[in-house]
């Protein structure tokens, strides 16, 4: 059974994903699911950025996360495919995105940022980081890829002779 919780209530508080409300939790053989939609009722179209509320459908996407008390979750969120209502906008839909779980991610941004924090300050293994966070090494690598920054300052002078 979903029941609507409201944005300051216990599970939303103690699950902490921002701009989100939890409907429901559950304890699973593999750790714990959690339901989450997003708190804003209304977004803007990505092309011509009419607000619009009219929901078309609320597909359920599932999401990783970090770890709570030592076991997986799983995040299912629901979001809204809002109509655009803009006639001459060529995009008839879209979905709703929120800055903790972007468009087409398969990570929250909160795990990204932890990956990100065990690979430069504590300097794991990429397979360790892997395993604590329940992905495959090749999107730990995907995400240092993306999140790198290369200094090409370090060495000013040219090298000469070796």
């Amino acid at each position: 059974m979903l029941q609507i919780t409201q944005t300051h209530d216990a599970a939303s508080i103690l699950f902490n994903l921002e701009g989100h409300i939890v409907l429901s939790a559950e304890r699973t053989g593999a750790g714990r699911t959690v339901l989450v939609e997003p708190v804003e009722r209304e977004g803007a179209c990505p092309d011509c950025g009419v607000m619009s509320s009219r929901v078309q459908a609320r597909p359920v996407h599932r999401v990783r996360d970090v770890p709570c008390g030592g076991t997986a979750v799983e995040v299912r969120v629901r979001k809204r495919r809002l109509a655009c209502l803009e006639p001459q906008c060529p995009r008839r839909s879209f979905v709703q995105t929120t800055d903790e779980i972007p468009l087409r991610s398969r990570l929250t941004s909160r795990l990204v940022a932890g990956m990100v924090a065990d690979l430069s300050a504590e300097l794991l293994a990429v397979s360790r980081v892997a395993a604590a966070s329940g992905v495959s090494w090749t999107t730990v690598m995907r995400v240092m890829a993306d999140t790198a920054v290369v200094d090409g300052g370090v060495d000013g002078r040219p090298v000469r002779r070796l």
